[in-house]
């Protein structure tokens, strides 16, 4: 069981699109963790997209559901992004539009406009506690904490295939992890020459 320990809008969908494939297993994104019981079911054999926020409801503290979640997975995958402001921009907009977690909208490439600077707070706020969370995690376990900046704009893919102990697939790349997948779009001023 390989499992992808996250924060929310780090590039973690793509990334476990990417993974599931290049390493040939069944995929479950957040699955649903009411309890402890469902915890402990997670199946041999597949790749698992989890949020450290989505903890089951007897654990008391997001370090202590990655701690559940390290014991019971073969290998751990920590992801978190680097610009909390964003982050939280991201938060903030899909919140706000969709008015849902439901993940299927939060993966729609559009522009963010409007967005409420207090929910951009709030958001950016909730990012940096996953993120000191995910920290606090690598450090105490000697896991790599990997990053959405890294991986999808720098050689974070390689750390991870070196962590991981596997070789990439340029099409899978290709399909999930390049840069032009990203569903922000940005607006650009064109110049007349």
């Amino acid at each position: 069981m390989v499992s992808l320990l996250c924060s929310a809008r780090s590039g973690s969908t793509n990334l476990t699109y990417y993974l599931s494939e290049l390493l040939n297993l069944e995929r479950i994104i957040s699955p649903k963790l009411n309890s402890m019981v469902d915890l402990k079911s997670l199946k041999r054999n597949v790749f698992y997209k989890i949020m450290i926020f989505d903890k089951p409801n007897e654990i008391n503290s997001m370090f202590e559901f990655g701690t559940e979640v390290i014991k019971i997975s073969d290998k751990v995958i920590l992801l978190d992004r680097e610009n909390k402001r964003e982050q939280g921009e991201s938060l903030a907009f899909k919140k706000k539009k969709y008015k849902t977690t439901s993940s299927g909208m939060y993966h729609t490439k559009e522009f963010y406009k409007n967005i409420d600077e207090n929910l951009i707070h709030k958001f950016t706020n909730r990012a940096i506690r996953q993120g000191n969370t995910l920290k606090e995690i690598s450090n105490h376990y000697k896991i790599p904490l990997f990053t959405y900046e890294s991986i999808y704009y720098g050689n974070g893919l390689n750390d991870i295939l070196e962590y991981l102990n596997v070789e990439s697939d340029l099409n899978l790349e290709k399909k999930y992890i390049d840069n032009k997948k990203r569903q922000r779009l940005f607006y650009t001023k064109e110049r007349l020459l």
